[in-house]
């Protein structure tokens, strides 16, 4: 197996981040609910943001475990998300990946630098979960 660089991981998570960004806008613009672009209190920015990360996990958290193995930007750099045997990871596996990860956006994204640094490229929540990001 070949292991996903850094770079290439950040590339597609940006890609994904990008699409959920577009669908969450145009979401919201369709419901009438509060947006980046237009909330006035701290409220309806706390209100935002929930709604955009609760799209974004359950984005992640699907597609991981998808025959894919990776949303749109994985798939693009042709990569995708399997277990230490190299096999697709069960919704279990994407589960627990998931809010290991959201759980390291909240200390400001510092454990994703775990992933230059370690031997398979892994963050901490791919190590939590044993799970690895590797090129088709």
């Amino acid at each position: 197996m070949v292991y996903a660089s850094f770079r290439r991981r950040l590339a597609a998570y940006l890609l994904d981040f990008a699409l959920v960004s577009i669908i969450y806008t145009l979401f919201t613009l369709v419901l009438g609910l509060p947006n980046y672009f237009d909330v006035s209190t701290l409220e309806e920015v706390m209100s935002a943001q929930r709604l955009f990360f609760f799209m974004l996990f359950l984005y992640f958290f699907i597609t991981d475990f998808l025959p894919s193995q990776g949303g749109i930007g994985k798939v693009l750099l042709k990569l995708k998300v399997v277990d230490m045997n190299g096999n697709k990871i069960s919704f279990s596996d994407s589960l627990f990946r998931n809010i290991s990860k959201f759980l390291q956006i909240c200390l400001l994204c510092l454990p994703f630098v775990v992933v230059i640094f370690s031997k398979r490229k892994q963050g901490l929540h791919d190590m939590f979960s044993k799970c690895l990001v590797v090129k088709q």
